[in-house]
């Protein structure tokens, strides 16, 4: 990636074409499966928001082959009693 991109067309655009279908896949997963998602580009990768907190966030490394998937765990925990 050359700059930051504004929005998430951009970033794939962006990418390495060999990249390309693998980002849109994952992209197109996301859109459809995180109902109530935003989908933004928070530093300076694609990720998708609820509730004003980064969930998810994809990302290709320019320079190796790898992708990188984070997803945000929410740790549920009972009050003492």
């Amino acid at each position: 990636m050359q700059s930051s991109p504004k929005d998430v067309d951009t970033y794939i655009q962006q990418a390495p074409e060999d990249r390309r279908e693998a980002l849109t896949k994952l992209r197109n997963l996301c859109r459809r499966e995180l109902k109530g998602f935003e989908e933004n580009i928070f530093y300076g990768m694609p990720g998708y928001s609820r509730r004003g907190a980064v969930e998810i966030g994809l990302r290709t490394n320019g320079i190796t082959s790898h992708f990188t998937f984070c997803v945000r765990m929410h740790w549920l925990h009972s009050a003492p009693r």
